[in-house]
């Protein structure tokens, strides 16, 4: 791949590093995260905040390497898109394949338009459950104690009281 602008920027941050900061962005730009980049260097995960606080070209460099980490994940799916669907092109031509297979694979591909869910309204909607509210500290407690909420599980209730439950 040819260098682009980019790239010589990240190359000109990283000649203004030091070693232990270029090993910290080569490792994020492979893809590390900032815990094993720091390992790998020898140095503690806040070291690589400070570093990005205080020193402009480690913190472009390391905006550099995750932009091309980033490009590098999506060139991978790229070609793993290909040889999948490659794959799936060469399961549906084989004669060998059970016709109930390959109408599942041709319903996945297409996203159940061949059969889609029937939209039955003899079935009452799914509810959410409703936000939690507020226990007032005199109501009974929620969780079924028959205790009132301040005595139960309300923030200040004795630990000897009310045991919490693992």
């Amino acid at each position: 791949m040819p260098h682009t602008a980019t790239q010589s920027t990240v190359i000109q941050n990283l000649t203004d590093l030091t070693p232990a900061q270029r090993q910290v962005v080569q490792a994020l730009a492979a893809g590390s995260s900032i815990t094993s980049a720091a390992a790998a260097a020898g140095i503690t995960r806040a070291t690589i905040y400070n570093w990005r606080k205080s020193i402009p070209a480690f913190n472009s460099a390391i905006g550099q390497a995750s932009l091309e980490y980033a490009d590098s994940c999506r060139d991978q799916v790229h070609d793993l898109r290909a040889k999948a669907l490659h794959g799936l092109s060469q399961f549906l031509d084989n004669p060998s394949t059970p016709p109930a297979l390959r109408l599942k694979v041709i319903q996945m591909i297409l996203g159940n338009s061949i059969n889609p869910p029937s939209t039955d309204q003899t079935q009452p909607p799914i509810e959410t459950p409703p936000e939690s509210t507020p226990v007032p500290r005199g109501a009974p407690c929620p969780c079924g104690s028959g205790v009132k909420f301040k005595r139960c599980c309300g923030n200040s209730a004795p630990p000897l009281l009310h045991p919490r439950q693992p």
